[in-house]
């Protein structure tokens, strides 16, 4: 079973030149964990995940004990935006990514996530233009659709 079958053909995309603002609206308010960087011809540049952007807003040296010390979290993060806030998807991007076509199998994929300790991963065609995102979710619901007599409709 090839994951080009299986993929999310609808990634959330951005151009290097993508703001903070702009980042932060895409991962909270569409559904995905992952911003895939891709240039004018859609070939992945990087990826900004809502770890990495969080990790721009919450200071790394608070621990949870010292977190609930802090009397005024939303000043500390409204200080963290201001710095942060002319910084691009350039600037913020993960370039170190690991790929897969859609002819790679799903048992690649899975354990490729499985190993890298990932959430998904993008694929891409041979020149390296972005098609879409395979997740554990759409290999499950491919496989459950596949090899099960149900669907997701009526589901409690």
């Amino acid at each position: 079973m090839n994951i080009g079958k299986m993929m999310n053909t609808s990634p959330l995309t951005v151009g290097p030149e993508a703001d903070f603002t702009t980042m932060l609206c895409k991962l909270s308010c569409l559904p995905g964990r992952l911003l895939y960087v891709v240039d004018g011809q859609g070939r992945l540049l990087g990826l900004v995940s809502s770890r990495d952007l969080l990790a721009l807003m919450v200071p790394p040296y608070l621990d949870s004990n010292l977190a609930r010390a802090v009397a005024d979290d939303e000043a500390i993060v409204r200080r963290a935006f201001a710095a942060h806030k002319d910084e691009t998807a350039a600037d913020i991007m993960v370039t170190e990514i690991v790929a897969l076509t859609p002819d790679d199998q799903f048992m690649t994929a899975d354990a490729v996530i499985r190993e890298k300790g990932l959430n998904a991963l993008p694929v891409v065609d041979k020149a390296g233009r972005l098609l879409g995102e395979i997740t554990r979710r759409d290999a499950l619901r491919y496989l459950t659709l596949s090899c099960c007599d149900c669907t997701c409709d009526g589901v409690e």
